[in-house]
């Protein structure tokens, strides 16, 4: 009762100045939610109240009215609406769609209703009020309510279809809990969309749903029919995954790299390495989209596979993400930085920044992530070079066996990796000596600056340095 009264008291107080952009309430007491007039207030004066967030927020005297009649009565519309836990049901979803009806422009852009066990007929008064024109929808997620079967499902997805514009994010995780045995929500969307691919949501999020051979396939052929490959598409821990159902949509990807989504959740899909052999071929494609990519989970994929795949990152300049329980510390640390020859250093992996596995990255790889982060990569490619190569044990034999071009080359390399940081963001030589830190940690990046400088000092580097690249 002492923390309701503070709760009660700050929530007045922040109406007053009306400046609070978001609200969310969690599990507060009956004596809250009985001073309903202060929510009511609250929710309707607060003309910056952008986002509301109730879970877990029900009790005796709360109805979902209390929650979106003062919505509906605002002068701006509010952008995001989540409701988790609140177990109003289907009841609860009718009297939201009839007072929205009367004012669909009022309706958030941005739309959770989550773990609410809802059926078919909440599905139906949904789609009624998505299907109005008025209606901006952007973001839609009924994920944990398993009593949604697939007749509801397609009615949801009918009305999404209709629109004008394709729904940004369309999440329905973990659904099918209760209906595991019809409820294939990948095979609806891809049969409802079939007429339309480009209205297939951009971000689509089916994880822990019953998957089919079928469903896949057929979402596969939308994604490669739309104009833009999916933002993501995120189908871990799919329930009775068929192996040679996500093998084919792999395979799909590879013939079809562009169109591959730019972020895929493969998480815990049993996955082998007949699956792990065409994820390095898709990753070989120069013109692949994929961007993360999360196969962590599936340890059927052993590590002969894993040097597979993070070889087939050699060139690949889009992937910047990879999550997996199997990273081998002196795979990753190879891949980001070869220093095996000049070319092999400068053709190494200069685009991930991020890798998750089961144990700690050592520091060189946290520290070759972190430069990677620079948005010119002949920048991060040439600073290698000369980490590597012109640093620390610096050798002019390293010049002996070049030709005049391959030499001039070389050195126009070494010479441009200390462009100004106006131009690049990286230290000049005298400003990085002068100033002994860099953008990416101390020592300029790993780099021994001093070292290379004196250096510099021999002739045939001063006689060469001039060399146009």
């Amino acid at each position: 009762l002492e923390f309701t009264n503070l709760a009660l008291c700050m929530l007045e107080k922040v109406n007053e100045n009306r400046s609070l952009h978001s609200l969310e309430m969690c599990f507060f007491q009956e004596e809250l939610m009985n001073n309903i007039k202060v929510l009511e207030s609250f929710l309707k004066e607060n003309k910056k109240l952008k986002s509301v967030q109730f879970v877990c927020c029900r009790t005796l005297h709360l109805s979902i009215c209390d929650v979106v009649t003062p919505l509906t009565k605002r002068d701006n519309p509010l952008e995001e609406l989540s409701i988790e836990c609140g177990r109003f049901g289907d009841k609860g979803i009718k009297e939201m769609t009839t007072i929205f009806r009367s004012c669909p422009h009022k309706f958030p852009r941005k739309f959770y209703y989550k773990r609410d066990s809802f059926s078919d007929e909440g599905c139906y008064c949904l789609s009624e009020i998505f299907s109005h024109e008025d209606v901006k929808l952007e973001v839609l997620s009924l994920s944990c309510n398993r009593f949604i079967t697939h007749s509801g499902f397609r009615a949801i997805a009918t009305a999404l279809a209709g629109k004008n514009e394709p729904l940004q994010v369309f999440g329905f995780r973990d659904c099918g809990g209760n209906n595991v045995d019809e409820s294939d929500y990948l095979l609806e969307i891809s049969k409802t969309f079939l007429s339309c691919p480009n209205m297939l949501p951009n971000e689509i999020n089916s994880a822990d749903n019953l998957v089919s051979r079928e469903g896949l396939l057929l979402l596969g052929e939308l994604i490669i029919r739309r104009e833009f490959p999916l933002d993501a598409l995120r189908l871990s821990r799919s329930l009775n995954a068929p192996a040679e159902g996500i093998l084919s949509l792999l395979s799909l990807f590879r013939e079809n790299p562009d169109k591959t989504p730019r972020v895929l959740d493969l998480k815990s899909c049993e996955m082998d390495n007949n699956h792990g052999i065409e994820i390095a071929k898709l990753l070989k494609m120069p013109n692949c989209s994929l961007e993360a990519l999360d196969i962590s989970g599936n340890y059927n994929l052993d590590s002969g596979i894993m040097w597979d795949i993070m070889s087939s990152l050699d060139r690949n300049t889009k992937l910047r993400e990879i999550s997996w329980w199997m990273l081998d510390e002196f795979y990753t640390t190879k891949i980001l930085c070869n220093s095996a020859t000049i070319a092999a250093t400068y053709s190494s992996n200069h685009t991930l920044v991020r890798l998750t596995h089961s144990y700690c990255l050592p520091l060189e790889s946290l520290r070759y992530l972190t430069m990677n982060n620079h948005p010119d990569k002949a920048v991060v490619g040439r600073i290698k070079v000369v980490e590597h190569h012109f640093v620390r044990n610096f050798d002019l034999r390293h010049f002996t066996h070049m030709g005049p071009s391959l030499l001039a080359q070389v050195i126009s390399v070494v010479d441009r990796a200390f462009v100004s940081r106006e131009e690049k963001g990286f230290s000049t030589k005298t400003a990085a000596i002068a100033n002994n830190r860099s953008e990416y940690g101390g020592n300029n990046g790993g780099i021994d600056t001093s070292a290379l400088e004196n250096n510099s000092l021999s002739i045939i580097f001063m006689i060469l340095r001039n060399i146009p690249s």
